[in-house]
């Protein structure tokens, strides 16, 4: 398998990260007067729930 860790825990410091999926920060426009909004609760909630191992 070309990526055998990518499903392996990694330890950063004093935090253990469930896999080595990291979702970074893009541009969602659920943003409402620059404050974020319960719709960017829920999609994040999502991602997390789907396997991101570490949110930016």
């Amino acid at each position: 398998m070309a990526y055998r860790y990518l499903w392996t825990p990694l330890q950063l410091g004093p935090i253990e990260v469930r896999n080595r999926i990291v979702f970074s920060a893009h541009l969602t426009n659920y943003a409402r007067n620059g404050l974020p909004t319960e719709q960017h609760a829920a999609y994040y909630a999502d991602r997390a729930a789907g396997g991101a191992g570490l949110i930016i």
